[in-house]
């Protein structure tokens, strides 16, 4: 930031340009949500912005009246905007690892057991038992977590208070109390199937009223057939164009270096 002006306006060749204001919320309501949030100003020395002021400089800048901001001892800012609803969800505790490798591990060992194998049938069976034990782990524990806290009060509105479905089948789906998976509520957004009642921002601040975030199958199926394939497919991508690159490739350009990377 640079130097304040003046009060002259001719030392530091610098103006204030007046920040426009924040527009009003249109959707949210001023209620207690259980959590004490602070409305307290922050006051701002001339000094802590400008380090290079000095004494006689700082006077003088507190005393122009020419900047859009309340200046007397301090410079005064309103305070950041507090979210709504600073609610939380379930946490890294709700998800043992321990109790996943145990399940992945123990279930074919004991299938193995079972047959009288070894540990070449204790391999075989885990080749079909582990994205099923995976994928099923998943959607339990994201179905029964609890809250990490429970200080935050959700305000109990019903999903279409926040969102308007265009299916009727997803209208009937969605109601009331019904909230909607976060991964299912994207996957219609992009689709055009549902969309925000208000700003997209304060819509979303609401998060935690409005939909869940336990797995679907449609996520589970996304990070097995979509996302660990591309990362393997691509790592080796970037490593065969890197290595083209280290042996003096001429085709490759500027812009395929920085899309490698």
């Amino acid at each position: 930031m640079s130097k304040p002006e003046s009060a002259n306006g001719s030392e530091y060749g610098f103006e204030f340009i007046e920040t426009p204001k924040a527009q009003a919320p249109t959707f949210e309501k001023a209620e207690d949500c259980g959590v004490p949030t602070t409305l307290v100003r922050i006051l701002i020395s001339p000094s802590a912005l400008y380090p290079s002021l000095s004494s006689a400089e700082g006077r003088q800048f507190r005393t122009n009246s020419r900047n859009s901001l309340t200046i007397t001892h301090r410079l005064q800012y309103p305070t950041i905007k507090n979210a709504p609803l600073p609610a939380d969800g379930s946490g890294t505790e709700s998800f043992s690892n321990l109790i996943l490798f145990l399940a992945l591990a123990g279930v074919p060992f004991y299938l193995s057991w079972k047959v009288g194998g070894g540990l070449k049938t204790t391999l075989f069976f885990a080749l079909f038992t582990s994205v099923p034990l995976l994928a099923s782990f998943w959607l339990v524990a994201s179905i029964i977590s609890p809250r990490k806290n429970d200080k935050a009060r959700f305000p109990g509105r019903p999903v279409e208070y926040y969102l308007t479905f265009k299916n009727p089948a997803d209208q009937a789906k969605y109601h009331g109390r019904s909230k909607i998976p976060m991964w299912t509520f994207f996957e219609m957004y992009f689709d055009g199937e549902v969309e925000f009642n208000g700003d997209c921002l304060e819509v979303l601040e609401y998060r935690h009223d409005w939909a869940s975030f336990r797995f679907t199958y449609g996520l589970i199926k996304f990070f097995l057939t979509g996302m660990i394939p591309e990362v393997i497919m691509h790592t080796r991508s970037q490593g065969k164009f890197l290595a083209s690159i280290s042996a003096g490739n001429p085709g490759c350009t500027e812009s395929d270096i920085l899309f490698a990377r």
